[in-house]
């Protein structure tokens, strides 16, 4: 009776999809004492218990992702996009990168970037090869502050525990503030990613400040301009912080051509790992300025990284 019930919910909830309803529409289902809540989006958002993460995915005929909100016990807002690959199975863990998506695009941050179209070849290869993608959403403009990194902790955790999720292949992966995003993750967190890659990040938070980049949306972030509160961003600027990645491969790839962050960010922060014994690929793509079209031929070889990487 249950398992007839809860297809039937299913098939609906699929149905709903297809229609031009409003969002955030909630189906509540009695179980006898028992009640069910079904959030629905045009995300598809996961349903959640009593259906596991397995029997979501292979009633999703579309397999597009999920999306899940929530607070974590400390009152940490958070949410995050999931995709699994096709041969995803409960209790057998499976290697995931966490991405981590540019500035900007409000509530539908967890969106962009790793399903933006550039990336496709890059999603298809790596559910080909078994691997969850996680886009996590950090705040818009949080520049991976300390609010930042507390919600991106807070969607890994969660996911962590709906999910196989093998933690000794997790990796990082992010791209402009993203890519800074998921630096400043690891070097807060050294044993958080077995690996990295950094697309056209920032390592200096202070000379991308006196670049004239962003001021006003930094000031707001991290409460100040370096002169004002010159610890915070010397402490974000993972430049400053080598010795945290000796344990961690780090993959940066940058356009020579970008206007927006300075291929010189990353230069130097390849140069200075480099010399700290920080296991380094450089990556400069010739005539791409600031943009997802960088990860354009390199899929596989970010994917071989990850792979490699010990």
């Amino acid at each position: 009776m249950t398992e007839s019930v809860l297809r039937a919910l299913w098939d609906l909830s699929s149905n709903l999809f297809a229609t031009t309803l409003p969002l955030n529409l909630f189906i509540i289902v009695g179980f006898g004492v028992l009640n069910t809540v079904l959030f629905i989006d045009s995300a598809h958002t996961a349903p959640q218990h009593p259906l596991s993460a397995d029997e979501i995915y292979r009633r999703n005929a579309a397999k597009s992702g999920y999306v899940h909100r929530g607070i974590s016990p400390d009152g940490t807002k958070f949410e995050y996009w999931i995709g699994l690959p096709p041969q995803y199975a409960p209790g057998k863990p499976s290697p995931t990168i966490a991405f981590f998506h540019c500035r900007g695009w409000g509530q539908n941050a967890y969106k962009t970037n790793i399903l933006d179209k550039n990336f496709e070849k890059f999603r298809k290869e790596a559910f080909k090869r078994g691997y969850i993608l996680l886009g996590i959403t950090y705040g818009e403009n949080s520049w991976m502050n300390l609010q930042g990194q507390k919600r991106a902790m807070a969607a890994i955790k969660d996911a962590t525990k709906r999910y196989s999720i093998d933690p000794a292949r997790l990796y990082g992966m992010g791209i402009s503030m993203g890519g800074c995003g998921c630096m400043i993750l690891a070097m807060n967190h050294p044993r958080l990613f077995r690996a990295l890659c950094d697309i056209a990040g920032i390592s200096d938070y202070t000379a991308f400040y006196n670049a004239g980049k962003y001021n006003q949306k930094l000031r707001e972030a991290l409460g100040g301009s370096p002169t004002e509160v010159p610890k915070v961003y010397k402490n974000l600027s993972v430049i400053n912080f080598p010795k945290a990645f000796v344990n961690t491969p780090v993959c940066i790839i940058h356009g020579n051509a970008d206007r927006t962050v300075p291929v010189e960010q990353s230069k130097n922060l390849a140069r200075v790992l480099r010399k700290t014994g920080v296991m380094v690929n450089y990556l400069e793509v010739p005539g791409v300025g600031h943009s997802t079209a960088l990860i354009r031929g390199y899929e596989k070889v970010v994917l071989d990284f990850f792979e490699t990487a010990q």
